[in-house]
Formats: C-alpha cells, structure tokens, sequence
C-alpha cells in the first residue's frame, strides 16, 4: 500500500514534455503532474530536428526546470521523426483529443485547422478518439491557404481577421484544391473584386470544406475549434454559421497538441509503474 501512495506521490510530481513539429510551427509543452507549466512555438523553418531543439529549449526554461528533470518525451506531428531526444511517438490526432479534453471536460467535437490540414476529431468524455475526418493536404480546409492569402496581398495574419470582416459581397470559388485555388485568387484580383471580398470568400471556401467533413460523424457539443485558424476570430464566427454550433477556443490553440503530448506522456509513466 505505501508503495502503490509512493507511486501515485511520484506521479503528481513527475515533469514531461510534448513537442509537436508541424509544418509551419513547433510547439512544445511542459507538464507537472496533470498541470501546465509553460508551452509556447517557434517557426519549424526548414530544419525540424533545430527547431524542436530550440523549442523544447524556450519550454524549458519558461517552465522553470531543468532537461535532465524531465521523465518523459512524447513527440508528435509531420516532423516527430526528427525529435533528437529519447521519445515515444503518438499521433496528433489522439495528442490533440488528450489536450483538448484536458481543457475542455464536456468536449465532444473538436475542429482543427492546421498547416497541412484540418481535422474533424469526436472524442469521449476520458479524451479518447471515437471518429475523426481529416482533408486532404492540398485542400482548402487547411491552414495553408490563409498563407498564401497573406503571402498575395502582403499582410499579416491579423490583417486578415479584420479585412475578412469588412466584406459586403464574399467572392465565389469554384475549386477545393490549394494550388488551382491560388490562380482562381489571382484571377479574382485581376477582375477588381475587393481583397475584403475574396478573403471573406476564401473563409466561406473553409467553412465549406470543413462542413462536408463532418459527415458520417457526429457534431456533438460541446464543440472547440483550435490550430492555427483558431486565432482568427471572424474565421470562428464563419464556422459557427456553417456549422450551425457555438465554437469555443482554448487560450493557446496552437499549443494544444504539445500540451495533450506532454498528458500522454505522463500516461505512460503510470502504465509503465503499473507493468
């Protein structure tokens, strides 16, 4: 019995990390216990073996502890191969339900819209993964298509929130597909529509594309949005219409699979106490 309360003592006090390299950012959290301590993100440039050093690094030190401190890694995303630490990989998919449920106990339904692509994830009540749909890599329900909004019209991301909301007539877009649909926004500027009118388009384009994912799951509230689309405040009020739900956005929607990567990584500790 004392061994079992030294175990379970052991635990609340074990540190892990989550590093989740994606293709635009990486991201890593550090987690005591069942707690958050600290998780933030870099740009993962073109070296995801640097970045998820140096992200790991900044995880570290804004969480006040030491790397040798850290009993477990969990790495996770597009780039997890390249983590130069002794890790356990796991997917973004459960990463991201762990993290999600962690912050949102009454989830059922959650949305993301990375950089490579977006996700439709249902999850039960413990964050376990029951259903999910994911777009294809060049589809516009990514969030690779706010990038080359902003790359065309030379504005930042937040540009995009606000001109997205002075719109007074959305452009229409024939096309699903990221590569064909960056000719048919050239096209568009080239015709003299409104760059408030094609971006607010283009996010009608991501609610749409998003809805058809949705079939053959469940939407069950409560329902949280997260990635990097997250951040756009006008792109939640377009996906609410489309989907027909209240939205809610975690504090850091970009670091919500670290954090959930970290939370398995704790998990794996017990399992392994438990062997």
């Amino acid at each position: 019995m004392n061994s079992n309360k030294n175990d379970i003592h052991a635990l609340k006090n074990s540190i892990t990390a989550g590093i989740d390299i994606g293709f635009v950012f990486s991201k890593a959290a550090i987690v005591k216990g069942s707690d958050l301590l600290y998780s933030c993100y870099i740009s993962s440039g073109n070296n995801y073996k640097k970045s998820a050093k140096h992200v790991l690094e900044q995880a570290i030190e804004g969480a006040g502890v030491a790397f040798d401190e850290i009993d477990s890694i969990v790495s996770t995303g597009c780039g997890s191969t390249l983590v130069p630490y002794d890790h356990i990989r796991i997917s973004d998919i459960n990463c991201q339900a762990r993290g999600i449920n962690r912050l949102f106990e009454n989830a059922h339904t959650l949305i993301e819209i990375g950089g490579q692509a977006a996700k439709v994830i249902n999850i039960d009540t413990q964050g376990r993964v029951i259903g999910f749909n994911i777009s294809e890599k060049c589809a516009t329900g990514s969030g690779s298509i706010l990038n080359i909004l902003m790359k065309i019209f030379g504005i930042q991301f937040e540009q995009l929130c606000i001109l997205s909301a002075q719109s007074q007539k959305p452009s229409n877009f024939t096309t699903s597909c990221t590569v064909f649909l960056e000719t048919e926004i050239i096209s568009r500027i080239a015709e003299g529509e409104e760059v408030a009118d094609i971006i607010s388009g283009i996010y009608k384009t991501i609610s749409d594309k998003i809805g058809n994912m949705n079939s053959g799951l469940n939407l069950v509230e409560d329902c949280v949005f997260t990635g990097g689309g997250a951040k756009d405040i006008n792109l939640k009020d377009v996906l609410e219409k489309k989907m027909g739900v209240k939205l809610y956005i975690p504090k850091e929607p970009l670091t919500t699979c670290a954090f959930g990567a970290a939370l398995l990584a704790q998990k794996n500790i017990m399992e392994v106490k438990c062997t």
